[in-house]
């Protein structure tokens, strides 16, 4: 006579969130009054380090952006200390590593962040081809730089040095006092105990630095995205005739951000040359920008924290940008052509006016900057997470 067992299944919480188990058993069973019960528990998790439970991407207990953030900023100082062993080695790196920094942090979330089978992620992330272009942008944008600031010299000249409010009309004197705010409020002007607190509002720095380079900077990073317009293998999404889904846009899209980063990445560096290295040695004086008193860590530090990864901020929103509105449906030759020329003010309308404002408070309120850039990062977040 086959026995008949009774097998009590109780779960506790199981590990897959599923109230009920089935369980295969065998048809050799106890007898009758046996009662076999199978308690399944969940299983603890044992980390050998702390840094194993930081970097647990399965938990979410820390955010993957502070993590990225604090490898960053442990670059930053690590370049700082290096400095005070060893001046010449160290200016170079606070010039060079922050861009890199940032670039080698967005590759780690695109390689491990995505599941590799899949063949959009295979034939985009993985691909010689958009290596190239990726690094290509990055040599163009550092080469680049020489134009930015011949432009940005050409069109200082066009602003006067002060403004005679005699001769000025209502809109330029409120542009004055607009501009002048960040001066009159700011904490040395205040206190008064600075040397340089009685020093004149310069009109055409504030008015160079608030309005006319952040145009400057963001229509070139944008001009580095447009390179690559001709190149259908990156912009396959915006094809008529290719019905593309969401996921394939994110990852494509995502990897338009990557290039635009590139691009402002090499910026940063060499403008990071130019208020550091250049400002080090006396025989490359010459080419040395603005840097008050020669201060080279203390604006390596705030360069490398601040100004570096907003460059690449901007950069990214002004690609997110121009992806969704090029992903857009035209049915006319004339409306797509209409879309392209639409999609450069429409692109650069709000990295414009975040550098802006970083700029506009950077001359009085320097704390500000930092507000901005976490406007800047909170934003381009957004619109990362939802892609990925």
């Amino acid at each position: 006579m086959t026995e008949v067992c009774k097998i009590e299944i109780v779960n506790t919480n199981a590990i897959d969130g599923n109230a009920n188990h089935t369980e295969c058993v065998q048809n050799v069973c106890a007898p009758k009054s046996t009662t076999t019960t199978a308690i399944y528990k969940t299983p603890q998790k044992i980390y050998n380090s702390v840094a194993g439970f930081l970097w647990d991407e399965a938990l979410g207990t820390v955010p993957s952006f502070m993590k990225y953030f604090a490898f960053h900023e442990s670059v930053v100082l690590l370049c700082g200390a290096l400095f005070f062993i060893h001046s010449d080695s160290g200016v170079v790196f606070l010039s060079v590593f922050p861009g890199l920094s940032v670039i080698a942090i967005f590759i780690h979330f695109l390689l491990t962040s995505f599941d590799r089978s899949l063949l959009i992620v295979k034939s985009t992330f993985f691909s010689l081809k958009h290596r190239l272009i990726a690094v290509l942008i990055f040599v163009v944008g550092a080469l680049s730089i020489s134009c930015i600031y011949r432009a940005n010299t050409y069109l200082s000249t066009l602003v006067p040095t002060e403004l005679i409010p005699e001769q000025a009309n209502s809109v330029e004197l409120a542009l004055y006092h607009f501009l002048q705010f960040p001066y009159n409020h700011s904490a040395r002007k205040l206190s008064a105990a600075d040397a340089d607190a009685n020093r004149p509002f310069n009109y055409r720095v504030s008015f160079v630095g608030s309005i006319i380079a952040p145009i400057i900077e963001e229509s070139f990073k944008y001009l580095l995205v447009a390179l690559t317009f001709p190149l259908t293998f990156i912009w396959s999404f915006r094809s008529q005739r290719n019905k593309h889904s969401t996921a394939d846009y994110s990852v494509q899209s995502l990897f338009v951000i990557f290039i635009a980063l590139c691009g402002a990445a090499g910026i940063a560096i060499m403008e990071n040359l130019g208020y550091l290295a250049m400002c080090h040695w006396e025989t490359t004086r010459t080419y040395c920008l603005p840097n008050k008193n020669m201060d080279i860590l203390g604006a390596g530090l705030a360069r490398g924290i601040f100004s570096v990864p907003f460059h690449c901020v901007t950069a990214c929103i002004m690609a997110d940008t121009l992806c969704a509105w090029l992903s857009m449906h035209t049915t006319h030759v004339h409306t797509a052509l209409l879309k392209y020329v639409s999609s450069y003010p429409i692109s650069i309308a709000l990295p414009v006016f975040l550098h802006s404002s970083f700029n506009y408070w950077m001359k009085g309120i320097p704390a500000m900057t930092g507000i901005c850039t976490m406007v800047g990062v909170a934003f381009l977040l957004l619109r990362i997470s939802a892609k990925y």
